[in-house]
C-alpha cells in the first residue's frame, strides 16, 4: 500500500492559467478537469517513484538482517533458529511490490519521469483537443525547439516541482521521453 500525500494548493489557479497559457491552444480547457487529470498524473509518478525504491530497501533490511544474525551466530555458537533466518533472509524477494494504481503501464524499462511525460502528452491531447504532443518544429539557426506541448510539459513538471538533480527537465529531454523506446 502506498501512502502518496499530494498538495493540491501547489496548483493553484494562477500556476493552471500558466499552464494553460503554456499549451497555447486555442480552445481553453476547462481549469477543475485540468487540475484533476495533473493531480492524477503527479500521483502516478509519486507513485511508481516510491514503488522503484522499495526493492532497494527491502535488500539493504535483509542485509542488516542477515549481518547481525551472523554476528550472533559467532557470539552464541550454532543454533538452528539463526541457521534458518539467514537461509530465508538469503532467499529470493517476495513478489510483495504491486503495481501502483494502473497495472501494465508503469515502468516497461523507462524512468518514472518517462511514464509522467508520456501521461502529459495524453493529457495535452485530451484537454486541448486538436493538439499533437509530437508536433514540434526546430529553428534552423538557434537549434531552438519549438512545441506547443513541451511548453505545456516544461510548465507542468515545474509547478509539480519535478525536476531533475534540482534542474528543469531540458525541452530536448521532454520530447527524447515522448519518442524512447522500452529498454526491456
Amino acid at each position: 500500500m502506498y501512502a502518496i500525500v499530494l498538495d493540491a494548493a501547489k496548483l493553484d489557479n494562477g500556476k493552471l492559467a500558466q499552464i494553460i497559457d503554456a499549451a497555447n491552444a486555442g480552445r481553453r480547457c476547462s481549469a477543475s478537469k485540468l487540475r484533476g487529470e495533473l493531480l492524477r498524473c503527479e500521483a502516478y509518478y509519486r507513485a511508481d517513484v516510491e514503488r522503484r525504491s522499495k526493492p532497494s530497501d527491502e535488500r539493504k533490511g535483509r542485509a542488516q538482517i542477515i549481518n547481525r544474525a551472523k554476528r550472533l551466530k559467532d557470539i552464541v555458537g550454532d543454533d538452528e533458529y539463526l541457521d534458518r533466518l539467514i537461509t530465508n533472509a538469503s532467499g529470493p524477494l517476495p513478489d510483495q511490490w504491486p503495481e501502483p494504481l494502473e497495472i501494465g503501464t508503469m515502468g516497461g524499462g523507462r524512468s518514472a519521469a518517462d511514464m509522467l511525460i508520456r501521461r502529459l502528452a495524453d493529457v495535452f491531447m485530451k484537454c486541448f483537443p486538436g493538439q499533437r504532443a509530437r508536433q514540434y518544429s526546430t529553428d534552423p539557426l538557434t537549434g531552438a525547439i519549438k512545441s506547443n506541448f513541451v511548453d505545456f510539459a516544461k510548465t507542468v513538471l515545474v509547478a509539480l516541482e519535478i525536476t531533475t538533480a534540482g534542474e528543469p527537465y531540458a525541452r530536448k529531454t521532454i520530447l527524447r521521453a515522448l519518442d524512447r523506446k522500452s529498454r526491456k
